[in-house]
């Protein structure tokens, strides 16, 4: 279950190179639909102020460290069966 908090818990800027200029930001927060993650991003102070250029909001599956040991595995092997291989 996922669900929408007032603040991220994960998230920063990510660099061309080691000490650059921000090229992305990228925040890890959780939400119960990809409607309620597209409603907070609406409303985080970075966004709602002007402070990105572009927002996409994407589903994240959290593999490391493995809260499910093995999930990993498990989804490998199930895209690599819809794949045929």
């Amino acid at each position: 279950m996922i669900t929408v908090t007032e603040t991220a818990p994960d998230g920063g800027p990510a660099r061309v190179a080691e000490g650059g200029r921000p090229e992305t930001m990228i925040i890890v927060a959780e939400a119960d639909s990809q409607a309620a993650a597209e409603a907070w991003i609406g409303r985080e102070p970075y966004n709602s102020n002007g402070g990105f250029t572009s927002v996409v909001a994407r589903p994240w599956s959290h593999v490391i460290p493995e809260l499910d040991p093995g999930a990993l595995e498990r989804t490998r092997a199930d895209e690599l069966a819809k794949r045929g291989g």
